[in-house]
């Protein structure tokens, strides 16, 4: 994984310099990198490649640029800690199920997730992809007036009882001149 950071000197960008990196493991506080020199890449620009990165252990992380630069403009550091189960549980436990809530009354980010995953591929079938019409009534003229209408998640599954993403039923309405006048299409 690549660590980079942007040194400045009064907001300039700084090119040549020689900055160095510390990267401590937080659970024990141990020094896993101490001072390695970072690669410039361009612009103010500079990186280490730390193959020892284990996405599992959370980091603190130091560059120093040297003592070239002065004040607020020697240091950047960050975390790679990851806060995405505490942002979750604060948005659930703050907004509740007025934010958060779903069909199956969970409150996670990852219910979230697969939840537009599903309206996403409902979607697609709405659009008139992976859809199937059966079911049909015609009036005198041979209009349609009724008919079934199934989406799938699947192409190869159009026509059959599998990977159904929803079913509705369509009615229509014509004038006495064949022309359509109401068109409705129900989910069942």
């Amino acid at each position: 994984m690549y660590i980079t950071a942007f040194f400045t000197d009064e907001g300039t960008p700084q090119t040549g310099l020689s900055p160095t990196i510390r990267i401590r493991r937080i659970t024990d506080d141990v020094l896993v990198v101490t001072d390695a020199v970072m690669n410039e890449m361009a612009d103010g620009w500079y990186k280490y490649d730390f193959t020892g990165y284990d996405e599992e252990i959370e980091y603190a992380i130091r560059c120093d640029g040297g003592s070239a630069l002065g004040g607020s403009d020697r240091y950047k550091y960050a975390t790679n800690e990851n806060y995405i189960e505490d942002i979750d549980a604060k948005l659930t436990t703050e907004h509740g199920a007025g934010l958060w809530s779903v069909t199956d009354g969970t409150n996670s980010i990852q219910t979230q997730l697969n939840n537009l995953d599903a309206r996403i591929d409902r979607i697609l079938g709405l659009t008139q992809e992976n859809h199937y019409i059966d079911n049909t009534s015609h009036d005198g003229n041979g209009n349609m007036t009724a008919s079934r209408v199934r989406i799938y998640s699947n192409a190869a599954s159009v026509g059959t009882t599998n990977d159904v993403i929803a079913t509705y039923n369509m009615t229509a309405t014509y004038d006495g001149n064949g022309r359509l006048q109401t068109y409705k299409m129900e989910k069942v």
